[in-house]
């Protein structure tokens, strides 16, 4: 069984993509030794040979950060500022940066580009064009949102998920 400690991203093989689509479609009651508690086992033991990615998003506790995250993650295109944010939550600015940094290790700029890039993971590999994922997480065209992800994952969405460009 894999240890992990908290949601991650993984490095998956294209025998663990396959294994898990197959796996999600099987029964829940599977008998003990039938084909899909096989395919079960063999996913767990596949499961903890991936290489953990490193990226997660750490969630804040105080409430007005916790206001701040979800209106982020409700609409992930928007373009409200920090302090536009802020003043929404009942906190100045430089509160809310510190709530950030304090509870998530990381200030909120770098928080809401973490979240991004984290729905637009699982846009991109469910086969989602990059120009619609970049629209829909707030970025203005396709090349700076493949910079960004370059310079946070060390390679472009194709490469990253292994596909030609």
């Amino acid at each position: 069984m894999p240890a992990w400690t908290r949601c991650t991203v993984l490095h998956v093989s294209a025998l663990v993509r396959e294994l898990i689509l197959t796996v999600v479609v099987a029964p829940w009651d599977y008998a003990p030794g039938s084909h899909s508690a096989r395919l079960a086992s063999v996913l767990l033991d596949q499961l903890v040979l991936l290489k953990e990615d490193g990226f997660y998003l750490p969630e804040p506790r105080d409430t007005r950060a916790v206001k701040a995250a979800l209106i982020a993650r409700g609409d992930p295109e928007n373009r409200l500022s920090l302090k536009d944010i802020a003043r929404r939550v009942g906190a100045s600015e430089r509160t809310l940066d510190r709530l950030f940094c304090a509870e998530a290790g990381l200030g909120f700029g770098v928080w809401r580009r973490n979240l991004r890039l984290l729905l637009a993971l699982e846009r991109l590999a469910n086969g989602e064009p990059v120009g619609v994922v970049a629209a829909a997480i707030g970025y203005e065209n396709p090349s700076s949102f493949v910079s960004m992800f370059k310079a946070t994952l060390g390679a472009t969405p194709a490469k990253y998920f292994g596909r030609r460009p």
